[in-house]
């Protein structure tokens, strides 16, 4: 009688005695009288070995279309299982295959499926369920202020370059003492020539006033030419939406896998 070590809690499926063989194209575990009674049927195949030797594959569906057979192949056309019987039968000139390895394909889908819900969807449902981190708009509002900062940074910028080309050219103004010095010989001159009109314009010598040129026209002149400029500043349209554009927007985004 084999022994069956460590299998004291094992029994017979057939019966209640303590299991001692198993059919291994069967799938059945037995007893030394069942195993007999087992061997005696004749129409399946038996591959009887002591049940610590057993081999420990899958239990084989039985065919549908010849009972007592296990379903050993797969008919890739009809997309079910079948028995050895069936390729010459049914499933003649079928695309048949082991169904051992469609087996494996199943289970690799299964471990597949397994390891996405495990490390993707259900922590994905989790993280919805927890609700969105408080430090996720944190993150939103500091790059908001970042944002902020580097726009009003390239105003300061800006403004202090004009303002920096406007104090440039005041000290460039002060400093043009020729300029300075020929305005006030030509005002003294000026005001000379606005005595000697109003001194025409009271005389009644006929000869003065008709003898009378004017030079206005030489003082325009010359005023053109004595290069004085001043800036005017012109202020640009503040436009809000312009400053929309730079901050930039918002894009939601769908809570997912931590």
């Amino acid at each position: 009688m084999a022994s069956t070590q460590g299998q004291d809690a094992m029994f017979c499926q057939l019966c209640t005695n303590p299991v001692e063989y198993h059919c291994n194209l069967c799938r059945v575990d037995l007893c030394s009288p069942c195993t007999l009674n087992h061997l005696a049927d004749k129409t399946n195949r038996h591959e009887i070995v002591e049940f610590i030797n057993r081999k420990k594959g899958h239990v084989l569906p039985e065919c549908n279309s010849h009972k007592k057979h296990r379903c050993e192949l797969f008919c890739r056309d009809c997309q079910e299982p079948m028995c050895i019987l069936c390729v010459t039968t049914t499933h003649k000139k079928h695309e048949i295959t082991d169904i051992e390895e469609i087996i494996q394909n199943s289970k690799k889908r299964i471990i597949d499926d397994l390891t996405e819900l495990e490390n993707d969807i259900v922590p994905a449902y989790r993280n919805v369920k927890a609700g969105v981190p408080s430090a996720e708009y944190d993150k939103v509002l500091s790059a908001i202020q970042n944002q902020e900062d580097a726009i009003c940074k390239i105003v300061r910028d800006i403004g202090s370059q004009m303002r920096d080309e406007v104090t440039k050219q005041k000290d460039q103004t002060k400093e043009n003492r020729e300029t300075e010095s020929l305005a006030a010989r030509t005002e003294k001159e000026l005001n000379g020539i606005i005595l000697n009109n109003r001194s025409i314009l009271n005389t009644s010598n006929v000869t003065a006033i008709m003898s009378y040129e004017s030079k206005n026209q030489i003082f325009r002149e010359c005023y053109n030419k004595l290069g004085l400029f001043y800036p005017n500043y012109l202020p640009g349209r503040i436009r809000n939406e312009q400053i929309y554009e730079m901050f930039g927007g918002f894009q939601m985004n769908k809570a997912s896998k931590p």
